[in-house]
């Protein structure tokens, strides 16, 4: 088990702190509050509502690792919320502590979670890593997006 818990680690390192891609700070720290709720022509939400929903997500995961009251995206939030400008700050942070908050529990020793047993915390550990990737490259497109059709 400890070879799949160094793996999992692995892939969350990846994501925090990047290596073939941006890590995630740096992709979102250079996205100003109007670009972050501004949704691209064609595109069915804002980088913002992304994130949003990304780390809503990673708060429910987490919230089962660290044995925390249940958050169910499906019931106590809107699963792609509408994020105000004002707010995009705060869902960044929230973003970027929850990947991070993932990592220490992966790379804990001795392994620290609150799941049932090892495999069932690795498998939620996966789940982040995978989740929060799949949606660094969604921004890194809506970014693109903006970019390529941006009003100099």
């Amino acid at each position: 088990m400890k070879d799949a818990q160094e793996a999992v680690a692995e892939t969350l390192r990846q994501v925090v702190r990047g290596k073939d891609f941006d890590p995630a700070s740096k992709l979102l720290a250079s996205v100003k509050n109007d670009q972050a709720v501004k949704v691209p022509a064609g595109c069915p939400y804002s980088i913002a509502t992304n994130v949003a929903h990304a780390e809503q997500w990673q708060r429910s995961w987490l919230h089962q690792l660290k044995g925390l009251p249940p958050f169910k995206v499906w019931t106590d939030a809107k699963d792609f919320p509408d994020i105000k400008a004002s707010e995009w700050p705060a869902v960044r942070k929230r973003f970027i502590k929850s990947l991070e908050d993932a990592l220490a529990i992966a790379e804990s020793k001795p392994f620290k979670h609150k799941l049932r047993d090892d495999a069932a915390a690795i498998s939620k550990l996966n789940q982040i890593a995978v989740h929060g990737a799949y949606h660094i490259g969604q921004v890194k497109l809506l970014k693109r997006i903006l970019w390529a059709t941006r009003k100099d």
